[in-house]
Formats: C-alpha cells, sequence, structure tokens
C-alpha cells in the first residue's frame, strides 16, 4: 500500500509479497511452471483444486526446448479439454512422417525412415492403442496453453520467484516455504497443505530431501543453435522432423561430427 492509500503492484502483476507478518496461505504450491508444474495446475484443476504456482523465470519459456508431444500424453491433455488448442498451434502430421539422414537440408539425402508411428504397417497398432497421435508441439507454444488455462480456473502464477527452502514443524503438519520475489529482493513465506517440485534438476526442493540424481558419465555433449530461416522452397520432397545432416568429408571435432536440424514450425 503506497502512502496515498493506492495499492502498486509489480511487473508480474502481483501486489508486492509482504516481508512480515502470517504466510500466504494456500493448499497446493507448486514449484516450476514448465509443461509439468503447469499441467500439474491444470490436472488439478480440472477437479476443482487451486494453489500457486512459482517460476523463476520472467515468463513461459523463450527457446523451443522439448517438442515430440506422445499420445499418452495428449490424451491427458484431451481428458481437461486442451486437445484442440494444442493441435491448433502444433506442426501438421505430414512434416513428422519420416527422420533423414542427409549431407546438408537442399542436398543429398542418405536414407530417411518413417517415425513417429508413420510406419505403413504399424499404423493400425497406434489406431489401435489411442485416439491421439504424436505431435510436435514446442514449449514456447505449449506452455502459455498450460499456464493460461490453469490462471483461468483459479491458479495464480508468480513469475520472477524463487524457491528458497521449506521446513515443517510436523510430519503431518502443514509446509512452509520461504520465497524471494526476484524484482523486488522481498522474501516471504507460502505455507501449504502439499508442495509439489516440478523445478527440474538443479530443484532446491531435490536438494532439500537429499534425493540422488544419477548422472551417468560419457553422456556426450550437446549444443543447441536456434536460427531462423525460410527452407520452404528446399523442403516439397525434403519433409521430416528430424534431419541427421552428416558431411564425412570434412574433418570434425569428436563432440561435433553431426547436427540434428530440427523443425521447429515448418518450414520457418
Amino acid at each position: 500500500m503506497a502512502a496515498n492509500g493506492t495499492t502498486t503492484t509489480q511487473p508480474n502483476g502481483n501486489s508486492p509479497p509482504p516481508t512480515e507478518g502470517p504466510p500466504i496461505e494456500t493448499p497446493f504450491l507448486i514449484v516450476g511452471a514448465g509443461p509439468a508444474g503447469s499441467a500439474l495446475a491444470c490436472f488439478l484443476a480440472s477437479h476443482g483444486l487451486t494453489g500457486i504456482m512459482l517460476s523463476t523465470a520472467p515468463g513461459t519459456a523463450k527457446e523451443p526446448r522439448a517438442h515430440i508431444t506422445n499420445p499418452a500424453a495428449l490424451e491427458c491433455l484431451r481428458d481437461i479439454g486442451l486437445e484442440q488448442e494444442v493441435l491448433g498451434v502444433a506442426t501438421p502430421q505430414s512434416h513428422m512422417e519420416h527422420t533423414r539422414w542427409c549431407h546438408d537440408m537442399a542436398g543429398v539425402e542418405y536414407a530417411r525412415i518413417h517415425s513417429w508411428g508413420n510406419q505403413p504397417h504399424r499404423r493400425g497398432e497406434y489406431d489401435a492403442a489411442s485416439p491421439c497421435r504424436h505431435v510436435d508441439v514446442p514449449q514456447t507454444l505449449l506452455e502459455p496453453i498450460l499456464v493460461k488455462h490453469a490462471i483461468v480456473k483459479g491458479w495464480k502464477m508468480r513469475f520472477d520467484t524463487t524457491f528458497v527452502k521449506f521446513e515443517r514443524d510436523a510430519p503431518d503438519g502443514p509446509i512452509t516455504s520461504t520465497i524471494t520475489d526476484n524484482i523486488t529482493g522481498q522474501t516471504y513465506r507460502i505455507r501449504s497443505k502439499y508442495l509439489f517440485g516440478c523445478d527440474g534438476a538443479r530443484s532446491n526442493i531435490i536438494r532439500q530431501l537429499d534425493i540422488p540424481l544419477i548422472k551417468e558419465p560419457g553422456q556426450g555433449l550437446a549444443i543447441n543453435i536456434l536460427v531462423e530461416a525460410d527452407l520452404e522452397k528446399y523442403m516439397k520432397y525434403r519433409t521430416g522432423n528430424l534431419h541427421w545432416i552428416m558431411q564425412p568429408e570434412i574433418e570434425h571435432p569428436p563432440w561435433g561430427w553431426v547436427c540434428i536440424n530440427r523443425m521447429v514450425k515448418s518450414w520457418h
């Protein structure tokens, strides 16, 4: 509350969180608003359950990141009425028929195989197993759908917010989480009945619970590069979801001998 009696708000649309006083009360607190956290909020909302969702990011994903959504996952989104909205932004099925190996995007094609359930001799198996198909929908397009749906159904969303730690006085008692607003630097508390860690491998919740994350050595190195280019005129007969580019006549470092060109939107 400002001195003149008006209420100020943060850039993320919330009133400034308190630094003192009683904790904010909510039945459910979800830490992480990626596909896991935001989908969880949507599923809980489908049962009339709401709470607060936090994310350290300033908004939804700005890079494509994960993109293949399998039929089982799409069935779950279908159950809560989101299938058609997801299909509306997904890559058309006609561009997911093949995985290719080639010298370059416009050059010699070495080989291709059917992929993502498009093998002619297996189509019946996939059709019998699920009413849904694999779809390609990157996180930049999926996350806004999920977060918006959760908010419309009653969830509170706080971006630019860091989960610090949690405390619990009794095994069956409420969980008190310490939260920091990244914009104002203010720290406050949220008390919830349930706390969900959906914030990935760097999760403070996982670290505090001392849950081991096993990483095998020698998994290799991957470098992601986001390129914007119009490939429409080259791709009429080169449709595919993943394009393995291999140029054996050129010497490459051991970690960079192959490039996978992945379409984000066809063919842009």
